[in-house]
């Protein structure tokens, strides 16, 4: 599935686990969400960061690019039913970017 965000931030925890003393890397991207609430009335505005796992693939082309973007971008459900952000297109980055940037 396809789905176009805008991320804000990335970055990569990588570390050794207490408990199995294994090593691993977690890679996390913040997209920003719009704010919408529904069934209570709030006054409210704007966006949203919400936390998204991403594959080591996706974070080597984001890491690159600068941030806040928009990107399309290919998403799957993990095993553990969190969202991932598998893959990113990266089209005319000029002008997406000066758009973002403009806006924030």
């Amino acid at each position: 599935m396809q789905q176009r965000f805008l991320i804000s931030g990335i970055y990569n925890r990588a570390g050794k686990a207490k408990a199995s003393g294994n090593n691993y890397s977690m890679y996390m991207a913040y997209v920003m969400q719009p704010i919408l609430i529904e069934g209570t009335i709030v006054n409210a505005c704007g966006y949203r960061p919400v936390e998204f796992d991403l594959t080591e693939l996706a974070f080597a082309k984001l890491i690159v690019q600068p941030l806040p973007m928009e990107f399309d971008c290919s998403i799957a459900v993990t095993p553990s039913s969190k969202l991932q952000i598998t893959d990113i297109v990266i089209q005319n980055k000029s002008a997406t970017a000066t758009a973002v940037k403009s806006a924030v």
